[in-house]
C-alpha cells in the first residue's frame, strides 16, 4: 500500500525485517507511533505522538494560536494521558536501525530546542517593551490616568534580607565566602566590581533601529543578539548578588523550610559528607564571581542561599533547605488536608519515601553535585509541606515540575539606565514593532490550523524531515485525523507490532470484573455518583453516565447525560450571579460532549485529579482484539 509520507514506508519496511539476536535485534532500536483516544478538553479528536526510547515528542496548542513542540519522558506522558486523562494509548511499534533512530531523534531534539529559542526571543522582546515603558514612566514622573507598570523584579532577591544587615553579624556561610574572595582577589574587589556593574547598568541604551524582515524556522536558530531587557536583568542580578556577598546578608526567615521531627536530624555518618559538599560549593561560588557567563548573578544568588542553609544545617545538626515552591504552585485544599483524605495521606507517604530515597542517594555519592542537591532540596520541600499542612491544618502546595528557589522581588535602590525621553520614545516604538513582527513570524511558522497544520500533520512533517515547508499535507485525504493517521501507519506497514496502554479506569474495571460480580461492578461503576474509580472534579464538565463501555446502551445513557446536563445548565443560570457562571458552563459543556453519544460516539472518559495505587498504574500490553 502506498502512502503520502515516505518515512512511513521506511518504518513499514523496517517492521517487516526479521529481528535477530535480542528482543529488538543487535542493530535495531524501537520507534513507536502513539495514538491517544479522545477525551473532553483540547484533544477531543484524539492526539498523536512519537516515542523514541524513553522520550516522547508531540505538538500542543500554545500561545499566539501556535503549535509548540513538546518533549516528555515516557512515564510522565503515560501518566498524563492514560491515568490523569483516562485515555487509552494505542501503540504501533517499529523496529528500525540504530542509525535511522538516531537520525530521527537528532532531528526532533534539534527542532525542539530551536523552537524553544524562538519563543525565548519573543519573551525577551516583550520584556524589552515593558522595561522601556517603565523607564518612560519614571522619566516623565507623571502617572495620571495611566496604568503603571510594575517595577522589574530581580530573581532570587526575596531570598535575602539585605537592609539592616551589618557585616559583623551577617550570615556565617557568606562571611567565610566573602573573606575567601578578599584573600584571593583583593580587599577592594567586591566594591570595585559593584561600581563597574552599576556604571554599566546606568549606561545601558535600548536600540531605536527597526528590525530587518525576518523569517522564523525550526531548522535555524534565531540570531537576535543580547536583548536590552536581558542585559538589564543580568546586571541587576549581578549587582544584587555582590551586594549580598559584601554585606554577608542573612536569609529571609520565610525563605527557609525548617522541618520538624527526628527524621531531619543529621546522623554522624552524614555530617562529614555534608561539610565536604558545602566546602566544594563555597569554592565554586568563589570562582563564579569572576565568571564570563552573562547570567552568573542569579546562579550566585541561589548558590549563596543554599550555602547558608548548608552551614546552618551543620551548626544545628538538622537538615535545612530553601523554600523552592513557586508562587503560583497548585494546592491541595485545606478541607481535604484537615479531613486527611486517603489520597492526601497517600501523597504524603509518597513524598516521605521520595525524600528518604533522595537523601540516601545524596549521601551515598562520593562527590555529589548541584543536581543531586537540587533534587534532595525539592523532595525535602514536598515532604515538609505535607508535615506542616497536617500540623497546621492548612492547604498543601503541590508542584510536579522541578523546583527552583528563585523568589523574585523588587529591589528599590538599584541604578536605572540614564536614557533621555528623546531616545526612550522611539525605542518604545521600535520595541513594539519588533515584538509585533516577531509574533507574526512565529504564527506564520508555527500557527495552528485545524486540517493542514495540527498535531498530526506537524508530527508527520517533522518525521519526514520537513517535506513541506509549512508542515501541511498538500495531497488532501484524512490523515490529519489522529485515528486515521494511526490506521494509515498500520496499513502502510502490515507488520508493525500493535500494543496498547489501557486507561486507568479500564485497568481498574478489569481487575474488579475479575474479582467481583460483573453486574454489580457495572451498576456501581457506570455512573459518577457511585463510582469508586472516578470522582467529579472541576476539570470535567457535568455528566452522570460513562458510555465508553456501554455498548448498545450508549445512546440511551447519552440521552440521560444530555437531560441531566440541561438541568445543570438551568440551575447554573440561576446561580450565575453567585458563581460567575461556572455551574452553567459545566452544564453547557456537559450537554455538548454528551450529544455525540446519541450517535454511538464516545468523546469523554472522565478525568482524574488523582489516581491511587502503585505507579505506573497502567501497563503496556498487546492490543485488544
Amino acid at each position: 500500500m502506498t502512502t503520502r509520507y515516505p518515512m512511513l514506508a521506511v518504518l513499514a519496511c523496517a517492521a517487516a525485517l526479521p529481528v535477530l539476536g535480542s528482543a529488538h535485534g543487535a542493530n535495531a532500536s524501537v520507534v513507536e507511533y502513539l495514538y491517544v483516544e479522545a477525551n473532553e478538553g483540547s484533544s477531543a479528536g484524539g492526539h498523536v505522538a512519537l516515542r523514541i526510547d524513553d522520550r516522547v515528542f508531540d505538538f500542543q496548542n500554545a500561545e499566539l494560536g501556535t503549535l509548540r513542540r513538546r518533549r516528555t519522558q515516557w512515564d510522565e506522558f503515560r501518566y498524563i494521558y492514560s491515568v490523569r486523562e483516562n485515555r487509552t494509548i494505542h501503540v504501533a511499534r517499529f523496529d528500525v536501525s540504530v542509525a535511522d533512530r538516531d537520525a530521527i531523534l537528532e532531528r526532533f531534539n534539534r527542532r525542539y530546542l530551536i523552537q524553544n529559542e524562538h519563543y525565548s526571543v519573543r519573551e525577551s522582546l516583550r520584556n524589552d517593551r515593558e522595561l522601556i515603558e517603565w523607564l518612560i514612566e519614571k522619566a516623565e514622573g507623571d502617572s495620571a490616568g495611566r496604568e503603571l507598570h510594575l517595577a522589574p523584579q530581580v530573581r532570587g532577591a526575596g531570598l535575602f534580607r539585605v537592609a539592616g544587615t551589618r557585616a559583623a553579624d551577617g550570615a556565617s556561610g557568606l562571611v567565610a565566602l566573602r573573606e575567601r574572595i578578599r584573600n584571593e582577589r583583593g580587599a577592594d574587589y567586591l566594591a570595585i566590581r559593584i561600581g563597574e556593574l552599576e556604571r554599566e547598568l546606568e549606561t545601558l541604551v535600548p536600540t531605536t533601529e527597526m528590525p530587518a524582515p525576518l523569517r522564523v524556522s525550526d531548522d535555524q536558530n534565531p540570531s537576535s543578539g543580547y536583548a536590552f531587557s536581558d542585559r538589564y536583568r543580568d546586571l541587576c542580578e549581578k549587582i544584587f548578588a555582590l551586594r549580598v556577598l559584601r554585606s554577608a546578608a542573612e536569609l529571609q526567615p520565610e525563605a527557609r523550610i525548617l522541618p520538624a521531627g527526628e527524621r531531619y536530624a543529621l546522623d554522624q555518618a552524614e555530617r562529614e559528607p555534608l561539610r565536604s559538599f558545602a566546602d566544594a560549593e563555597e569554592a565554586r561560588l568563589a570562582e563564579l564571581v569572576a565568571s564570563r557567563r552573562p547570567d552568573w548573578g542569579f546562579a550566585l544568588i541561589v548558590g549563596m542561599a543554599r550555602l547558608q542553609s548548608l552551614r546552618e544545617s551543620q551548626l544545628s545538626g538538622r537538615l535545612r533547605f530553601l523554600d523552592a515552591f513557586p508562587t503560583d504552585a497548585a494546592v491541595l485544599s485545606e478541607a481535604s488536608v484537615r479531613r486527611s483524605d486517603p489520597f492526601v495521606v497517600e501523597l504524603a507517604e509518597r513524598a516521605r519515601i521520595e525524600f528518604d530515597t533522595a537523601r540516601a542517594r545524596f549521601f551515598a555519592e562520593a562527590s555529589p553535585g548541584e543536581a543531586q542537591f537540587a533534587w534532595l532540596e525539592g523532595m525535602a520541600n514536598r515532604d515538609a509541606e505535607f508535615q506542616q499542612g497536617f500540623a497546621m491544618g492548612r492547604e498543601v502546595r503541590m508542584q510536579g515540575a522541578r523546583m527552583l528557589p528563585d523568589r523574585p522581588s523588587v529591589v528599590d535602590d538599584l541604578p536605572v539606565p540614564a536614557v533621555p525621553l528623546v531616545v526612550l520614545q522611539p525605542a518604545e516604538r521600535t520595541a513594539k514593532e519588533s515584538l509585533r513582527r516577531y509574533e507574526s513570524a512565529l504564527h506564520d511558522a508555527f500557527g495552528y490550523r485545524l486540517i493542514d497544520r495540527n498535531c498530526v500533520t506537524a508530527l508527520l512533517a517533522s518525521l519526514e524531515g520537513g517535506l513541506h515547508e509549512d508542515g501541511a499535507d498538500r495531497q488532501g485525504g484524512l490523515d490529519f485525523v489522529p485515528f486515521i493517521s494511526y490506521r494509515s501507519m498500520l496499513d502502510a506497514s502490515g507488520n508493525a507490532q500493535q500494543l496498547e496502554v489501557p486507561s486507568y479506569r479500564r485497568t481498574r474495571l478489569e481487575a474488579m470484573y475479575a474479582m467481583e460480580n460483573d453486574a454489580a461492578v457495572w451498576l456501581r461503576e457506570s455512573n459518577t455518583l457511585t463510582s469508586t474509580v472516578y470522582r467529579p472534579n472541576e476539570r470535567d464538565s457535568f455528566f452522570l453516565f460513562f458510555t465508553e463501555d456501554a455498548g448498545p446502551a450508549r445512546p440511551i445513557l447519552g440521552a440521560l447525560n444530555v437531560v441531566a446536563a440541561a438541568g445543570k445548565l438551568a440551575l447554573g443560570l440561576l446561580k450565575a450571579p453567585f458563581d460567575r457562571g461556572r455551574t452553567a458552563w459545566s452544564g453547557l459543556k456537559g450537554a455538548a460532549f454528551s450529544l455525540p453519544e446519541l450517535f454511538f460516539i464516545d468523546l469523554r472518559k472522565g478525568m482524574l485529579d488523582y489516581a491511587p495505587s502503585e505507579p505506573p498504574r497502567t501497563a503496556v500490553r498487546p492490543a485488544s482484539a
